[in-house]
């Protein structure tokens, strides 16, 4: 038998304090980690008022929509480490002509990982600019300024429609939800992204403009009127998209078929269950709704048919759009200057225990922690770590996650 000394207890002690020190773990909100700091800034990792987010969580990153900064920056996902910044960006017209293509307020952010696409949308430009998650070159821009099919006015949040290929965009200020096809050119194959300089396509959209399976809405606040529609998020095993009608206070249900309304929820109010400005929103794989209660500084969970789960008070005010990794069951959204990750277990308890499937997607201090646990419990009989029940293990790594 091999001999174990207090040595073994001094390192996994040592391996949870490395977690702690990462984020791991916060006994108030259980916050992974920050981006950004309070005040405003410019230089690497730092922030100015972000607003969507989005997970690639194939690769590890979040994607944060930098707003006054003109720039979408790129983290990896265990740290919040810098990744890329995606800024100004070459492109050509018809003529060949080079110039460059600014990237002014970007707000909303979608990733289409079935294609190798990223989304963003250009408040101040009335675009939907598309670019490679491959190399995150710029690809082409949909849509132009107006109130016609295919034309935004302040375009805010994305979504994808995987199961209809279609792109879903809440067309803020001309209060209404846009449903486009999802743009099919060779330019978004990344097999063929080389050869763009030999393309003669050019990197706008067709002059026609995209196709548009459904327009639903307008002012008001009626069913399928809305006032500041900002949020949308797609459930495609329901087949519906969820619009968060922030003036209105409320969410409305509606068909990801024909944009037809089906139900809404949700009431001015600072109760459970209550809305006071909601504006970003997500959808689980159950199907439940999560959203940002802007107004009244929380995150709300609600059952895919409306029903109030869970509310979750925040530290920071008038937080703005969210996102959900359901691999490594974290949330991430963003508040003034930053960008706050939390385990997703503070909005929706037990949802996302520990398993070996999650322990691939953990942080390395995490993995540590539970290999060197493993290690002691298989060599070290008599220490006290090897009398753990394994129920109690599964909670401690619960946590950690």
């Amino acid at each position: 038998m091999v001999e174990c000394s207090g040595a073994a207890g001094d390192l996994l002690s040592s391996c949870l304090a490395t977690s702690r020190a990462a984020g791991t773990m916060n006994c108030d909100l259980a916050i992974r980690y920050t981006i950004g700091s309070k005040e405003p800034g410019s230089g690497d990792t730092e922030l100015n008022e972000p607003e969507g987010v989005a997970f690639d969580e194939e690769r590890g990153e979040l994607y944060v929509a930098d707003v006054f900064n003109h720039r979408v920056q790129v983290f990896n996902v265990d740290d919040g480490s810098l990744v890329a910044s995606i800024v100004n960006h070459k492109t050509k017209d018809r003529e060949k002509r080079s110039f460059t293509k600014v990237l002014y307020q970007p707000r909303g952010i979608a990733i289409d990982l079935e294609h190798g696409r990223l989304f963003v949308s250009e408040s101040w430009k009335r675009e939907v600019q598309v670019f490679s998650l491959r190399d995150r070159s710029f690809v082409r821009a949909i849509g132009t300024e107006g109130d016609e099919e295919g034309q935004f006015d302040n375009p805010r949040s994305l979504a994808i429609d995987s199961r209809n290929q279609r792109l879903v965009v809440a067309d803020t200020d001309n209060d209404r939800v846009q449903s486009l096809a999802l743009p099919m050119d060779e330019r978004d194959n990344d097999d063929n992204h080389d050869n763009d300089d030999d393309d003669d396509d050019d990197d706008s959209d067709d002059e026609d403009g995209p196709a548009v399976a459904f327009v639903a809405g307008e002012h008001g606040d009626g069913e399928c009127e809305f006032e500041v529609p900002f949020g949308v998020a797609v459930d495609n095993k329901l087949q519906r998209v969820v619009v968060s009608d922030t003036n209105n206070h409320r969410l409305q249900v509606l068909s990801s078929n024909d944009g037809s309304f089906l139900f809404e929820f949700g009431e001015r109010g600072t109760a459970p269950g209550q809305l006071l400005e909601p504006s970003g929103v997500c959808i689980d794989s159950r199907s439940r709704i999560l959203v940002v209660d802007s107004r009244n500084h929380r995150l709300q969970a609600f059952t895919s048919d409306g029903e109030h789960i869970s509310s979750l008070a925040l530290p920071v005010k008038a937080p703005r759009a969210m996102a959900l990794d359901e691999r490594r069951g974290i949330l991430a959204f963003t508040a003034a200057n930053q960008v706050y990750v939390i385990n997703a277990n503070g909005l929706l308890p037990g949802s996302f225990a520990w398993n070996l499937e999650r322990h691939r997607f953990a942080t390395k201090s995490v993995r540590q922690v539970v290999s060197t646990t493993t290690m002691i419990r298989s060599l070290c009989h008599d220490n006290p770590i090897s009398r753990l029940p394994n129920e109690l293990l599964f909670a401690i790594y619960q946590y950690l996650c």
